[in-house]
């Protein structure tokens, strides 16, 4: 039996605590610290009185050990993508059976990793479409990473479709979630990147490039920290053909970024002008 801290930590900022306030006649709020971070388990009487003040069920945090591999799998699963290595992703995700798997936030990574591998490898926006949807079908208590992942993924999707009205819906749908004082959402590096990602192209695509700049500023950074040559190649894509003024620089970088890792960079930067055809 294995605890998942990062869920005991997304049920108590959903609850609108702080750690010290869930260790309260329970725990230190050491204890806490090391179940959110380094996945230790405490006894059972402790688990049971932290679930019950987080009003949840103690399925919600423990896994088994079929649920832990399938979570390491769709880890891999994960880094694979960031890479570029969508071979390997669709491979890795392929061996895993869906309709076996009844957690439901493994449920929303399983779906939500298939629309992503849908969109940026297969170019196939109704697919993907589909699968962010089932993502986003899978009930959990408030928002979670894949939730943003599976809205970023339809702005794209709608993009690639040229359906920029449904994709702007989601633009203000997932800004909401992401800069709202109010949102609890815990999004690491790689979900952050993504969501720079969709709002980059988003914004560009409606004019408006000064804010599409700011995304992609952020995201080489995060880009930069994760070694992912795939989204250093897209960010600077992105700057070098919307940007203003257009660099040559960044035209190079992205060139040759896009080069080492095999990618069809101009799908990624999903614009079918002639102009970008002769660009790359």
């Amino acid at each position: 039996m294995k605890i998942i801290g990062d869920r005991i930590r997304y049920y108590r900022r959903i609850m609108g605590l702080s750690q010290k306030d869930l260790a309260a006649g329970i725990c230190t709020q050491a204890t806490i610290s090391l179940i959110e971070k380094q996945n230790k388990l405490p006894s059972i009487r402790i688990l049971m009185n932290l679930c019950e003040r987080l009003n949840i069920h103690i399925d919600d945090v423990i896994v088994n050990s079929r649920q832990s591999e399938i979570r390491n799998q769709l880890n891999e699963v994960r880094q694979h993508i960031i890479q570029g290595n969508f071979d390997a992703a669709k491979n890795q995700l392929d061996r895993i059976k869906a309709r076996k798997v009844s957690d439901r936030f493994l449920l929303k990574q399983i779906y939500a990793y298939n629309g992503l591998i849908s969109l940026l490898f297969k170019m196939d926006g109704d697919k993907a479409i589909f699968y962010f949807n089932q993502a986003l079908n899978q009930r959990a208590n408030g928002i979670i990473q894949q939730d943003v992942v599976a809205i970023a993924g339809l702005i794209l999707a709608y993009i690639q479709k040229s359906d920029l009205d449904a994709a702007t819906s989601y633009v203000q749908q997932l800004q909401s979630m992401v800069h709202s004082r109010h949102s609890k959402i815990f999004m690491d590096a790689e979900t952050k990147l993504f969501v720079d990602y969709a709002l980059s192209v988003a914004l560009f695509k409606a004019g408006n490039v000064a804010g599409a700049k700011s995304y992609i500023d952020q995201g080489i950074e995060i880009a930069k920290a994760k070694q992912t040559i795939l989204f250093l190649a897209v960010f600077y894509g992105l700057s070098a053909f919307y940007g203003q003024p257009q660099t040559a620089k960044d035209q190079v970088i992205a060139l040759a970024m896009a080069e080492v890792v095999h990618t069809d960079l101009a799908r990624l930067l999903f614009n079918h002008d002639i102009a970008l055809k002769q660009w790359f």
